[in-house]
């Protein structure tokens, strides 16, 4: 991802709302790294919710799940257990991590005596919808059956813009082909996603490989919250199955660029937000479309943006705003200008 954009938006995660810290800073995750059982991991279905008695977060609420499939010695299935979540938004019954009703792979540390129960569950942790579970449930399936999980594996899934993750607006992508080289050019493998948009590579030789993806819709660039270009290193797995992750999301393909200017016309750093024209100023200012950093020469260009009317908002030395600036699919509007008024 752009230097820029991973700056701005690691320094704002503290300030997002729970589901959208949730996705950015933990569930889309790169590299290789085998599902670790902390406490316990299981399927179940979140079936209440109480209020904390002791609270160590701001808004600590108590969850009982009805455990369907269990990874871990306990809980069994069909038992019943609470699970602590400091995720609410001040009402355990509204704006919580779970939805009453709903299956959640639920991964859970101990979290000692001074709770009300022993089980807490935490924003990086492996917690997550069953829809939003497909890989993890088939590693967990497959190692507890002694099987061997794919060396790499991913997911990838439409996106309508930065703004949208923490709706939940975005769905999987079927038959994009995805190709991984090897740095040295002697390997080369073809795979591509199925209905839920999971791409699978089950034997890769240990090295450094670039992924590639085709097939995305039009005006659609594949993204991630970690580094680019697509490049995994695939370890020695020794039989197991190397368990490397690589998920992407198919963006919007849609810029803006421009410089932004002291009122002498010299350029000046600084961090540059992009709104849905239409959509109202609040405080704190989010969910913002797409955000990014002016450099020391005031340039700056803002990524993954959709078709559309957006406001600008800017600040260096001082701050300002443009009112309309028009995105169309797959294209860069340049040449934007971004004032700042005199102190």
């Amino acid at each position: 991802m752009h230097r820029a954009f991973r700056f701005a938006l690691a320094s704002l995660l503290v300030l997002l709302p729970p589901a959208f810290a949730r996705a950015t800073s933990c569930t889309v995750r790169s590299g290789c790294h085998p599902l670790d059982i902390q406490g316990a991991m299981f399927l179940g279905e979140a079936i209440s919710v109480r209020n904390a008695t002791v609270r160590t977060t701001p808004f600590s609420c108590i969850f009982r799940f009805r455990v369907i499939e269990s990874f871990s010695s306990s809980p069994r299935p069909g038992e019943e257990v609470e699970v602590s979540a400091g995720l609410g938004g001040g009402d355990c019954g509204s704006g919580s991590q779970f939805e009453i009703g709903q299956r959640y792979l639920v991964d859970a540390y101990d979290s000692g005596a001074q709770q009300d129960v022993r089980l807490s569950t935490s924003i990086c942790s492996n917690t997550r919808p069953e829809s939003q579970a497909t890989i993890a449930l088939a590693e967990l399936r497959t190692r507890a059956s002694g099987g061997r999980v794919p060396d790499l594996n991913g997911q990838i899934s439409t996106i309508e813009g930065i703004d949208r993750l923490a709706e939940g607006e975005y769905k999987p992508l079927a038959n994009v082909a995805v190709t991984i080289a090897s740095e040295n050019g002697a390997t080369t493998l073809h795979a591509a996603t199925d209905s839920n948009g999971i791409y699978s590579f089950a034997t890769v030789p240990p090295g450094t490989y670039r992924v590639a993806f085709d097939g995305l819709p039009p005006h659609r660039v594949a993204m991630q919250f970690d580094e680019e270009p697509f490049d995994i290193t695939i370890p020695e797995s020794s039989g197991a199955g190397a368990s490397c992750h690589l998920s992407v999301f198919a963006a919007p393909s849609g810029g803006i660029s421009g410089k932004m200017v002291d009122a002498s016309g010299t350029g000046v750093e600084g961090v540059v937000e992009a709104y849905p024209a239409d959509q109202p100023r609040t405080s704190p200012p989010l969910p913002w479309a797409s955000i990014g950093t002016a450099d020391k020469q005031g340039h700056f260009t803002l990524h993954f943006l959709r078709d559309g009317d957006y406001r600008i908002e800017y600040s260096g030395l001082t701050s300002g705003k443009v009112d309309r600036v028009t995105v169309r699919d797959g294209q860069t509007t340049t040449g934007v200008q971004l004032p700042l008024p005199a102190k």
